[in-house]
């Protein structure tokens, strides 16, 4: 795990804090967005840092691909009772299709994946999803571990780089599901285009390039 994305993980969690407070004393999610530091939380950390990668180190693929996903150990304390807080809100309010996304994005913070799954789906009985609440809940679907889920996530991932071609996030996963499947030179080539995104000298880059080289060397001589 490298220093920056454990860094990013962390912000990322305050982020989520600072929206389910406003959420639960009545404020408007656009109007905590206003405030500053939220906006550099959740706007102005590169693309590439997703909390994912805190676990998908290339020694731990057999866990991973065995659906042993462990949640996240950069969580928070008081977070779970910020979710309960969230839920009772929710509960008050159940067209509130903000306070549905906030949610199943905290259920992902604390590894309640089928939480987080089922809740983005309600969540787009609400609101139209956009292109990274499409890839978000791909990743809800992936920290599954369960293979039977593959086509339906790669229809997500298909059409979320379909618009955004060189989308870090959607880069990512494409090239992780296809080494899923076996499909070693796609899973070169995401990642390789990834690579393109990143600083060449930073620690994502070295990261990914693990990833590659691991491909390479599972492809049949």
């Amino acid at each position: 795990m490298t220093t920056l994305w454990t860094t990013n993980a962390v912000l990322i969690l305050l982020a989520l804090i600072i929206l389910v407070l406003a959420l639960v004393k009545g404020r408007a999610i656009s109007t905590a967005f206003r405030n500053p530091t939220v906006l550099f939380l959740v706007i102005a950390l590169p693309l590439a840092s997703v909390v994912i990668y805190q676990y998908l180190k290339p020694d731990n693929l057999e866990h991973i691909l065995s659906g042993e996903m462990p949640a996240s150990d950069q969580k928070l304390p008081g977070l779970d009772i910020m979710v309960k807080k969230l839920e009772a809100k929710l509960a008050q309010e159940p067209g509130n299709g903000e306070g549905w996304l906030l949610l199943a994005r905290s259920y992902m913070e604390i590894g309640e994946y089928h939480q987080a799954v089922t809740t983005y789906e309600k969540t787009f009985t609400l609101i139209k999803p956009d292109n990274n609440m499409n890839l978000d809940y791909a990743e809800a679907l992936m920290s599954l571990g369960d293979a039977s889920l593959s086509q339906k996530i790669g229809g997500l991932l298909d059409e979320s780089l379909k618009n955004d071609p060189l989308n870090t996030k959607g880069l990512w996963m494409a090239g992780f599901l296809a080494y899923q499947e076996k499909r070693l030179s796609d899973a070169i080539s995401f990642w390789n285009k990834l690579l393109t995104q990143l600083a060449a000298d930073s620690e994502d880059a070295s990261f990914i390039q693990e990833y590659i080289d691991k491909a390479k060397s599972e492809i049949p001589e």
